[in-house]
C-alpha cells in the first residue's frame, strides 16, 4: 500500500496541476478578451452602425477649417474692380440714412436736395394736412405704393400725412420732429377719425408697421427699441422714414432700428461688404453691397467704390462720423 501510494501521488498531483493550469489559462483568456476594445460596439454598447452614423453626421455638419473660412470672407473677389470718388466731408451729416436727431444734427439747417411738393405727384390713396407739404421725390413715389397697398389690404382711405419736411431750425430739440428735417420722414394721422376707434399703431393700422419695409420705409421709433433710440411717448408710432428698399429689407429681416443698422455697418468695407438681397419697387429681385467709410479729416473724403469707374452706387452720410456706400449689381 505504501509503495503504491508513492507511485500514484505524483500522477494525481500532475493531473490536478494540469487541470488547474488549464482552467486558469481559460479564465485569463476570457478576462483579456473582455478588456480588449470591441470594434463592433460603441462606448455604451451600441452597434457599430450607430457609432458610424454618429461619426458621419458629425462630419457632415462640422464647420470649415478657419483658414478656408477667413479667405472666403475677407479676400476681395478677383473679378471686382474698384474706383475712387471724392465727396465733401461735411456731407457726412446728411443723406437718406443720416441720423437727424438733436444729438447728431443739431447745427444742420440747410434744406436737403430733392424735395418736391407732395401734392404735385401723390395719388389718391392718402391725404395731406396742407398742400404746401414737401418730401423727397423718392419718398413720395414710395409712399404712393405704400398707401395704395394699405387701402387695398384694409379698405381704409383716412390715412393722411400730417407733416413732411421741416427745417432743422423750426423743430429745435423735439426728437420726433427733428427727424423730419432730413426730407425722408413723414408723420401720419387720420382724417376722418377711424370708425372702429383704431388709430395709427393699433388695430388695422398695425399693417403699416408690419409691411412698410416692402416699400422702403421703416417705423422710425419702434417702442421696443426706445433704449437705443432714446425716443418714447405719444407720436412715436406715427413716424415713418424712407430709407430705400434695400436698407429697409435688411433692417426688417434682422429686426434692427436705424441706429443699430448704422452701427452694424461699421464692420463692413469695400473689400468685404454686407451683401443684401431685396425686392425693388417693381418687385424684381436685386443684390447690392453696403459698407462704411470713415470721414476724412480734411474737407474732402475719398471713397472706394466697388464696380470701377462705371459703378452704380449711392452715398449717404451716417449723421456722425462717416459715409454709407451702397453699390448695385
Amino acid at each position: 500500500m505504501d509503495n503504491r501510494s508513492k507511485r500514484t501521488r505524483p500522477e494525481y498531483l500532475y493531473a490536478a496541476l494540469l487541470f488547474i493550469g488549464t482552467a486558469l489559462l481559460l479564465v485569463i483568456l476570457i478576462i483579456c478578451g473582455s478588456c480588449e476594445p470591441d470594434e463592433e460596439q460603441g462606448p455604451t454598447g451600441e452597434s457599430s452602425a450607430f457609432t458610424s452614423q454618429t461619426s458621419d453626421t458629425s462630419s457632415e455638419v462640422s464647420v470649415p477649417a478657419p483658414e478656408s473660412s477667413e479667405e472666403e470672407t475677407s479676400l476681395p473677389e478677383p473679378s471686382v474692380d474698384y474706383a475712387e470718388f471724392e465727396v465733401s466731408t461735411a456731407d457726412k451729416m446728411t443723406g437718406i440714412l443720416a441720423l437727424t436727431d438733436p444729438a447728431h444734427a443739431a447745427g444742420i439747417t440747410a434744406e436737403p436736395d430733392g424735395l418736391v411738393r407732395i401734392n404735385s405727384i401723390k395719388n389718391d390713396a392718402y391725404g395731406l394736412s396742407g398742400t404746401a407739404l414737401t418730401l423727397h421725390k423718392d419718398a413720395v413715389e414710395a409712399m404712393n405704393a405704400f398707401a395704395k397697398a394699405f387701402r387695398t389690404a384694409k379698405g381704409e382711405n383716412s390715412l393722411i400725412i400730417h407733416e413732411g419736411y421741416k427745417s432743422g431750425a423750426s423743430v429745435k430739440d423735439d426728437p420726433i420732429k427733428k427727424d423730419l428735417s432730413n426730407g425722408y420722414t413723414v408723420y401720419f394721422s387720420l382724417y376722418p377719425a377711424d370708425k372702429d376707434g383704431d388709430n395709427i399703431g393699433t388695430g388695422k393700422y398695425l399693417w403699416l408697421a408690419n409691411n412698410c419695409n416692402r416699400f422702403g420705409y421703416i417705423l422710425r421709433y419702434p417702442s421696443e427699441k426706445s433704449d437705443i433710440t432714446h425716443v418714447t411717448g405719444y407720436g412715436t408710432g406715427r413716424v415713418y422714414r424712407f430709407v430705400g428698399y434695400e436698407h429697409a429689407a435688411h433692417m426688417a429681416k434682422y429686426h434692427l432700428c436705424l441706429e443699430e443698422y448704422l452701427d452694424s455697418l461699421r464692420l463692413y468695407t469695400a473689400e468685404a461688404p454686407l451683401t443684401i438681397k431685396y425686392a425693388d419697387s417693381d418687385g424684381d429681385e436685386k443684390t447690392c453691397w453696403v459698407y462704411y467709410v470713415p470721414a476724412g479729416e480734411g474737407e474732402i473724403t475719398t471713397l472706394t467704390v466697388r464696380g470701377g469707374e462705371d459703378a452704380i452706387y449711392s452715398v449717404s452720410g451716417n449723421g456722425s462720423d462717416g459715409f454709407i456706400v451702397t453699390c448695385y449689381g
